[in-house]
């Protein structure tokens, strides 16, 4: 079977514009992913871009700019359309889909993470433009089977059209290299904003940092980052390094070092950067938001603590320092975790099921 030709929707694809989950999701799936040609259509900002006029200029034009280019790729049959759960994604993306649904291209909603994954929408406008977003599509993803259940009991979607798939990162054998005898190394990935518990990783590490020996890496960018990395510099200035974005040989190096993984959020989908650092044995200690706690078994593969909860994570990183095998143990049992349940390959393939179906419906017109 020949490939099958499909438009999928993402912030920019180079990681020095941009470190979205999302975005990583969609490089992978470009790169890895043989049974389909993909058509990328940039949306979101980029990591500096400011909410201004001439931004929002961008916005109001990219549902022409859309049809615009479906016309053009007019060999496209499906769109697979990423959508966080936040209020402009959604407005913006509930155009796109009346697009290409007068289009007649099968749309494929992939939900991700947002404030909304778990929670009713408020706002009532946000919400009937959701509702249009989850009737007009063919077929919905979603990041596990809570968010599953949550949206087919609050938004009465049936079964058969939703489906609960997982993110997925690629694996490396890389974890025999770590030395869990070394200083605790201790990191942050991902795209450095407030709602990330910033606050409460600035707070953890100062209360660390005259008891125990320690390093931490600071890997990302974001609109918070000067926030951060000011207040590091006055608190931890010799104990931290801002590493930057990460990609490549270069992450792999980093990871490799590192113990503790940090992400005490507000709110998530599925972060791309905790599978990631699990993937490399870094143990995580996470907040129970979205579909995390479907990833984290508590006390066997990472740590669940609750919401602003700094003395917690300093009570774990304290005893995972004192107790070298018990963090070598779970950062073994979080990249096996990793590998069994959440590989590349077997994404793609449950992936590629849901294209052939809906490729086999547009056989019927």
């Amino acid at each position: 079977m020949g490939k099958i030709s499909i438009l999928v929707t993402s912030p920019s694809l180079n990681v020095a514009d941009n470190i979205s989950g999302i975005a990583s999701m969609t490089r992978l799936l470009i790169n890895n992913n043989k049974y389909a040609e993909y058509y990328h259509f940039r949306t979101g900002k980029k990591d500096k871009d400011l909410r201004n006029l001439p931004w929002v200029s961008k916005q109001i034009c990219l549902p022409f700019k859309f049809l615009i280019y479906l016309i053009n790729n007019y060999s496209v049959k499906i769109c697979h359309l990423n959508v966080p759960q936040e209020n402009f994604a959604i407005i913006r993306d509930g155009f796109l889909i009346i697009v290409a649904k007068l289009l007649r291209k099968k749309i494929l909603v992939h939900l991700h993470g947002g404030k909304y994954n778990r929670n009713d929408i408020g706002n009532y406008f946000i919400k009937i433009i959701f509702v249009t977003i989850l009737i007009l599509a063919d077929k919905i993803i979603c990041l596990d089977d809570t968010e599953k259940t949550f949206l087919m009991q609050n938004y009465n979607i049936a079964d058969s059209k939703i489906v609960s798939l997982p993110n997925a990162v690629q694996v490396n054998d890389v974890i025999f290299k770590k030395d869990y005898n070394d200083i605790l190394n201790i990191v942050f990935l991902g795209r450095i904003e407030k709602d990330k518990g910033l606050d409460e990783v600035i707070t953890v590490l100062k209360m660390v940092h005259k008891q125990i020996e320690y390093k931490f890496m600071l890997c990302g960018t974001g609109s918070y980052e000067k926030h951060v990395t000011d207040e590091l510099g006055r608190a931890i200035n010799n104990k931290y390094i801002n590493c930057g974005v990460l990609s490549g040989d270069k992450k792999i190096h980093v990871m490799e070092q590192c113990h503790i993984f940090l992400l005490p959020s507000y709110y998530e989908g599925l972060p791309n950067a905790l599978l990631e650092a699990m993937a490399y044995g870094v143990v995580p200690i996470c907040t129970p938001v979205g579909s995390i706690p479907s990833v984290i078994k508590d006390k066997v593969n990472g740590f669940l603590v609750p919401l602003n909860n700094s003395d917690e994570i300093v009570r774990l990183i304290f005893y995972l320092n004192n107790n070298r095998d018990e963090l070598k143990k779970i950062s073994e049992a979080a990249y096996e975790d990793i590998k069994m349940n959440y590989s590349l390959a077997d994404y793609i393939k449950k992936l590629n099921d849901i294209y052939r179906e809906l490729n086999g419906k547009l056989s019927l017109y």
